[in-house]
């Protein structure tokens, strides 16, 4: 798919705003500490719906903007391009699409960035099943609980 630049220049602002809203939004449909992860579902579905690179450069441009968010500079950026390209090996441009592999393409890569994410973040502070067990596992449960919602609106 070839890039038109005022597009893409676009995309870059909407995301943006988009991520400082969510940034506000956040606190009211927190869950203990357990929030979904809309750069991850963002990122899904651009790499779900129009392909592979594109993925990885919004989940790159996302990773960014949440490491410039946290002060956690580069896990974030690693994180969201990894779950750009998974999302994009669930791309397929002539097949029907399935919602089966919509859900088996989130849980993967919802799962994937909080191991990387929160495995990194937390590495020397606790051990890496209660890492599984505290964050990554109900981050992704309500991650994907988010996706099914918007999947279906």
């Amino acid at each position: 798919m070839k890039m038109r630049p005022l597009f893409f220049f676009m995309y870059v602002i909407i995301l943006f705003i988009l991520m400082l809203l969510w940034s506000k939004i956040t606190p009211l449909i927190q869950i203990f500490s357990w929030i979904p992860n809309i750069a991850v579902l963002i990122t899904f579905l651009a790499g779900h719906i129009i392909g592979r690179r594109f993925g990885i450069l919004t989940g790159a441009y996302l990773g960014l903007i949440e490491d410039f968010m946290t002060g956690f500079f580069g896990f974030g950026l690693l994180s969201k391009t990894l779950t750009g390209f998974i999302s994009g090996h669930f791309f397929r441009v002539n097949e029907s699409y399935n919602q089966i592999n919509f859900v088996y393409g989130l849980l993967t890569a919802c799962f994937v960035n909080g191991m990387i994410y929160n495995g990194l973040y937390f590495y020397s502070e606790q051990e890496f099943s209660k890492t599984l067990a505290q964050f990554v596992a109900p981050e992704t449960v309500y991650t994907l609980a988010m996706g099914f919602f918007i999947y279906y609106i």
